[in-house]
C-alpha cells in the first residue's frame, strides 16, 4: 500500500449565488402557476474546475487533495461569485 503525501493545493474559497428551479407534485390553480418563481440559493466551496459552461466546487477538502460534496452547476444559473479568502 502506498502512502499518501499530505499536501493541500491552493484553491479559491468562493461564495456562489445561483438560481434553482422550483416545482411541485400537486395540483394548483392556473393563477398560482403563473406566480411561481425560481429559488435564490447560496453555496460555499472551493473552486475545483471552471470553464465557459460549468463551475465545479467542493464543500469539503482534506490534506491529501481529496474532496467531498462536489457540486457542478451550469454557468447560466449563476448570478454572482465572490472570493472569500
Amino acid at each position: 500500500m502506498t502512502e499518501k503525501k499530505e499536501v493541500m493545493q491552493k484553491r479559491q474559497l468562493i461564495l456562489v449565488e445561483w438560481e434553482d428551479i422550483t416545482g411541485t407534485g400537486k395540483w394548483h390553480s392556473e393563477e398560482e402557476a403563473e406566480t411561481s418563481q425560481t429559488l435564490k440559493c447560496f453555496t460555499v466551496g472551493w473552486r475545483m474546475k471552471s470553464d465557459r459552461k460549468h463551475l465545479t466546487i467542493a464543500s469539503t477538502r482534506n490534506t491529501y487533495n481529496e474532496c467531498l460534496d462536489r457540486t457542478t452547476m451550469p454557468r447560466s444559473s449563476i448570478r454572482s461569485i465572490r472570493r472569500l479568502e
